[in-house]
């Protein structure tokens, strides 16, 4: 009885989290619009209206496009993801309309992956739910979603999916996760972004050397070989599973100017420059391109490239239980991973990637800030795992943080306002920020929004925690009233970035 209970509850959470994803396109199923980005109309959707012209005029995979150039191999373009399962919608519906309904499908069954891997690793619900909502609604993912990186999308929402398989191989020890593993490695190779699947692999790696570094300790030598055994086998079955992709792929690569690997400038440019680490806790203090506001340069794919965001409280959450974060073997993996992301998204403001650019699959890439998505991954795991941690927390304890926050929060807007930040920080800068004909005040009234709504999440989170300290909040309660915090904050930013 108490297990047909708890498996009612994990589905109308599950139910809940795909109603959420869903919500972001409420307002374009409605109206009957289609989904904006400015990658798939100037890129993917003529692929995929051609693919689907093909295949239905011919009944064949065209193999040849003869509209690029003097003519293209189309099979070997691994971004029209020709061969990807869950790319049927193309072939069945009008291309703007697929992309949306994929779209939708896609945010929904990464928010799910998410909850059952958090689930496995024995969070709760709640912290499950939370992470699932992270995962699909920060802000690296909703801005490439702004942008239309169709691929992307494709290639993102596998990753929980493939981690939990991965950690239930490493743990249990039989082949058949890691041969699963493997198919759902395959599966997200053909999603066509090969940059994120390699950084997926790179992940899988460093998992397996953690993991083989924890054996050592308990288990032995023996267990080090399974897992690297198991290991190999996953990505011997991914790259076998996506052969008829990645071959015709390969072939014509050695025709292009990627043969042999890219330069070192240009595998290092789109790079994360330190400063936009300001934005993972004020999101648009460079503006936003949905309004046209953002004055960093001329262009807006900055934006998309170097957003990390995944909320204030996030950030809170992960920070006030670090400490027994690191002492969770997995709560320590995932902060090392996180570490590990934004060591290597700086590129070239990192003085060890002219190093790391001579490892085997550096040089084949460029945008080094592409690594950001196992960041905001990680810290959709940590947060659920904290906030478990935070829940189970005796009263009284952790006070002294909470009113250090409070204190610093309270003070922070005071000595910013008495700068005159922001405005007269823009006319002081007015020249190095190219804002060109975008205006002044406008871009001021951005940041300051952003401020305050950063500041507002901050000074929640506060009260939230200090209640919880002084034991007026239930765990529950305490728990959603978090999860509600967050969720209205990543809304907040994310729900612009859904265009029509």
């Amino acid at each position: 009885m108490i297990g047909i209970k708890q498996k009612i509850q994990d589905l109308a959470l599950l139910s809940l989290l795909a109603v959420v994803s869903i919500a972001f396109f409420g307002k374009i199923v409605y109206s009957g619009e289609s989904l904006y980005g400015s990658d798939f109309i100037a890129y993917f959707y003529p692929c995929k209206s051609f693919l689907r012209d093909t295949v239905s005029s011919h009944g064949a995979i065209p193999l040849w496009n003869p509209y690029i150039f003097s003519g293209t191999p189309f099979i070997a373009n691994i971004q029209a993801s020709i061969f990807y399962p869950l790319g049927f919608l193309y072939y069945l519906l009008p291309t703007d309309t697929a992309y949306l309904y994929s779209t939708i499908m896609h945010c929904a069954l990464g928010s799910v992956f998410m909850y059952f891997f958090m689930r496995f690793l024995e969070c709760s619900r709640t912290g499950s739910f939370l992470s699932g909502f992270i995962f699909i609604s920060n802000g690296y993912f909703m801005a490439h979603l702004y942008a239309g990186h169709l691929s992307l999308v494709q290639n993102y929402i596998w990753i929980p999916l493939i981690f939990l398989l991965v950690i239930k191989f490493m743990g249990a020890g039989g082949l058949k996760y890691a041969v699963a593993g493997g198919l759902v490695l395959g599966v997200q190779i053909l999603g066509g972004f090969p940059q994120i699947a390699f950084y997926t692999i790179l992940s899988i790696l460093l998992l397996s050397i953690y993991f083989a570094w924890l054996s050592y300790r308990t288990r032995g030598w023996s267990h080090i070989f399974a897992i690297l055994y198991g290991t190999a086998l996953l990505i011997f079955i991914g790259f076998s599973v996506s052969a008829v992709q990645l071959l015709p792929t390969y072939e014509f690569m050695q025709l292009s100017t990627r043969a042999g690997g890219v330069d070192y400038a240009f595998a290092a440019s789109d790079s994360l420059p330190p400063r936009n680490l300001l934005t993972f806790l004020l999101p648009l203090l460079f503006g936003s391109p949905v309004d046209g506001t953002y004055w960093l340069g001329d262009t807006s794919w900055e934006f998309w490239e170097f957003c990390g965001y995944a909320g204030v409280a996030t950030l809170v959450l992960v920070f006030v239980t670090v400490r027994k974060l690191l002492h969770d073997r997995l709560g320590l993996f995932f902060a090392l991973l996180a570490i590990t992301a934004l060591f290597l998204s700086f590129g070239k403001y990192n003085l060890f990637y002219p190093l790391i650019y001579r490892l085997p699959g550096f040089n084949s890439f460029r945008t080094p800030a592409q690594i950001l998505f196992l960041y905001v991954f990680s810290m959709a795991a940590l947060t659920g795992k904290a906030l478990d941690l935070v829940r189970s927390t005796a009263p009284l304890q952790g006070r002294s943080k909470v009113i250090f926050f409070t204190v610093l929060l309270l003070l922070l807007p005071l000595v910013l306002w008495s700068c005159g930040f922001p405005e007269s920080f823009i006319s002081r800068h007015i020249e190095e920020i190219r804002t060109g004909m975008k205006p002044v005040n406008r871009i001021a009234f951005i940041m300051s929004q952003t401020f305050l709504v950063s500041y507002g999440v901050f000074l929640s989170v506060s009260v939230i925690l200090y209640l919880r300290d002084r034991g007026s909040l239930p765990r529950n309660l305490f728990g959603w009233m978090f999860v509600c915090v967050i969720m209205v904050d990543l809304w907040t930013f994310s729900f612009p970035m859904i265009q029509s």
